[in-house]
């Protein structure tokens, strides 16, 4: 197994009129090459803010751990600290991203065609016209667009859904081997969102891109990603392959996720929200970080971090933050 990305000891905590808010508690993860991966939890659980350290577009306030490191393909640069003209190597040639919400950010005045080819120009500006817009058309077609149809139409002109796709296809245009999406289908209706979901699958597919995929909904994370990272509280809970992590939960978090998914067949009255709210991350508790929460919490839990162990018989592929002893002992 091949990783692109490796995450290790990523500290980072905000600072606040009340106290320093820890968004991020010496997380460590790798992401594998020519897959896509599920970051799962809560809003304000770290998952944007461990994307926004990769992409280095964390806000003034945020304090980075000395000992956090974000390495590329196994290079020995650390993406946190690396230059200026390093780093805009690194966005758009080798990771890309789609904002949530990024349909919006659209420039209101230029039609679909120029805000493409000016993306195009300014990473490279010897490519003629001709072919500056056989690539925008090759793009277009990419993300199930109809060239004919788009180029000369404003922002305005086109569907949340259409727009989300355009936004998609300039990620895309150096041809990235990483990109990260960040709640992509946000404020589309599910039918568009689904579309965009077949639309992202083909892509990985044709291209063994290897993808980060931040979402709160594990039902539409499923249709994508390969593997899932359960986050709670700025801490990992969980890591598994998609499917095993879906047919088994193991920490009670998860279960709990999956608990409260509707599903088109089963009786909503079965499904159960978690009960109570996210921890203070300015006052964070002794022990689990899920314990005011969790239906299993012992006296251990109380006193004691769990840190994240690898689950027999998953070859490191499965790895669970919790005591209960008798999710090792299967």
């Amino acid at each position: 197994m091949e990783n692109i990305l490796e995450i290790k000891n990523l500290d980072i905590s905000y600072s606040t009129h009340n106290g320093f808010l820890k968004s991020v508690d010496n997380l460590s993860i790798t992401f594998e090459k020519g897959k896509v991966t599920g970051v799962i939890g809560e809003s304000g659980c770290g998952k944007t803010t461990i994307i926004n350290s990769i992409m280095k577009i964390l806000p003034a306030n945020a304090q980075i751990g000395k000992n956090s490191r974000i390495i590329f393909k196994g290079n020995d640069k650390n993406l946190l600290t690396i230059r200026k003209g390093e780093l805009q190597d690194f966005r758009w040639r080798k990771a890309s991203m789609v904002f949530q919400a990024a349909q919006n950010s659209l420039n209101p005045t230029l039609q679909i065609s120029e805000q493409l080819m000016d993306s195009i120009w300014d990473h490279d500006s010897s490519i003629s016209k001709k072919d500056c817009i056989r690539k925008t058309e090759k793009l277009l077609h990419m993300v199930r667009l109809n060239p004919e149809r788009v180029m000369d139409s404003y922002p305005h002109q086109l569907s949340g859904g259409m727009r989300q796709r355009v936004i998609i296809a300039m990620a895309l245009v150096l041809e990235p081997e990483f990109i990260i999406l960040d709640e992509p289908t946000t404020a589309l209706d599910v039918i568009t969102q689904s579309f965009i979901f077949d639309i992202l699958v083909d892509l990985q597919k044709q291209k063994n891109l290897s993808m980060i995929l931040i979402t709160h909904d594990l039902a539409s994370a499923a249709k994508l990603a390969h593997n899932m990272v359960i986050m709670y509280g700025g801490e990992l809970m969980e890591v598994a392959p998609s499917m095993k992590l879906f047919n088994n939960p193991l920490h009670p978090y998860t279960k709990g996720l999956l608990g409260a998914i509707p599903f088109i067949d089963g009786d909503i009255i079965t499904k159960k929200s978690i009960d109570g709210t996210p921890p203070d991350l300015i006052n964070k508790p002794i022990g689990c970080i899920f314990q005011d929460r969790c239906p299993k919490v012992f006296d251990r839990c109380k006193k004691e971090h769990p840190e994240i162990r690898d689950v027999p018989g998953s070859d490191g592929k499965r790895k669970v933050a919790c005591h209960l002893e008798e999710i090792f002992n299967e």
